[in-house]
Order: C-alpha cells, then sequence, then structure tokens
C-alpha cells in the first residue's frame, strides 16, 4: 500500500451507470435512424455489430444506393428535368457508378459482357468503358467503334 500524501481524494475511474446508460440509448437512436434511412451501419460509424470486411462491405454499399438512396436521387433528377429542361431533349443524370467502384468483380462482369464478352455481341466500346473507369482513350478507330465479337468475327472473315 502506498502513502498519499497532501490529502488527494480517490476518485473511481469510469463513469457512472446514468451516464453509461445515456450513451447506450444514443447509440440504439443512431442505429435505429440509419435503419429508418437505409444507411448501413459502417457508414453511421456503429460498423460494432457488424462485419466491414470485404463483399459483405460492396454488397452493404451496393444496397444502400439500391435501395436507399436511388428513389431521392430519382426525385431529383424528375424535378430538375421538369423545371429546367421541360419537353427538351436535354437532361439531367446522376452517374453513381463511382461510388461501386469498390465491386470491382461486378465491375469486370459488367464491362466484360459490355464489350461482347462469351460470343455475345456487346453494347460498348473499348473506349467507353476506358472513360468510365477514368483511363485515357486508346488511339485507333476499332477502339471507338468495334466491339471485341466485332473484333474476333472480322479477324476470322481475313
Amino acid at each position: 500500500m502506498g502513502l498519499l500524501q497532501g490529502g488527494p481524494k480517490i476518485v473511481p475511474a469510469g463513469m457512472t451507470q446514468k451516464d453509461s446508460q445515456f450513451i447506450e440509448s444514443q447509440q440504439f437512436q443512431e442505429e435505429a435512424l440509419a435503419g429508418i434511412w437505409g444507411v448501413p451501419l459502417y457508414l453511421a460509424n456503429r460498423a460494432g455489430k457488424t462485419s466491414i470486411m470485404g463483399s459483405n462491405l460492396e454488397q452493404q454499399t451496393s444496397g444502400f444506393i439500391t435501395f436507399g438512396l436511388s428513389p431521392y436521387i430519382k426525385a431529383i433528377e424528375d424535378e430538375i428535368n421538369d423545371k429546367l429542361f421541360g419537353g427538351t431533349t436535354q437532361f439531367v443524370e446522376f452517374v453513381v457508378e463511382g461510388i461501386l467502384r469498390a465491386d470491382s468483380a461486378g465491375r469486370a462482369t459488367y464491362y466484360g459482357s459490355a464489350l461482347g464478352g462469351s460470343g455475345g455481341s456487346g453494347w460498348m466500346t473499348i473506349n467507353e468503358v476506358r472513360r468510365k473507369e477514368n483511363l485515357p482513350p486508346l488511339s485507333g478507330e476499332e477502339y471507338d467503334r468495334v466491339t471485341r465479337w466485332e473484333m474476333q468475327t472480322n479477324a476470322k472473315q481475313t
């Protein structure tokens, strides 16, 4: 046992039960609000109760964009297009693919199909895919008009 001089008081470390319950109730309210708005817990800084590793995170982000943000984004797009552009051919569209970049396997599958992989005809050019990935375009007109399927077919015919 040590001797303390000068008359210090012993104060228990930690917090009272009342303070602990208050913090716990605040955490519950934050989690409830995240659930109401469809925000994954890791985005609300409450990831302790969920896994934040690997594809689970990608799936949560994708679900949040699809089910949480999309209705609001669509409503905002519709309102802007109605008020600013009326019936013209111009329009506003929010592009959320950048948020989904964490899903590399999904992007690879999508771009593979878009370029005509697995014998399909494809619907995007190589440079369109590169633009979506913020990469510089390749030089040569074949990258702006021809899909891989067409290049393979044309190569077989020559």
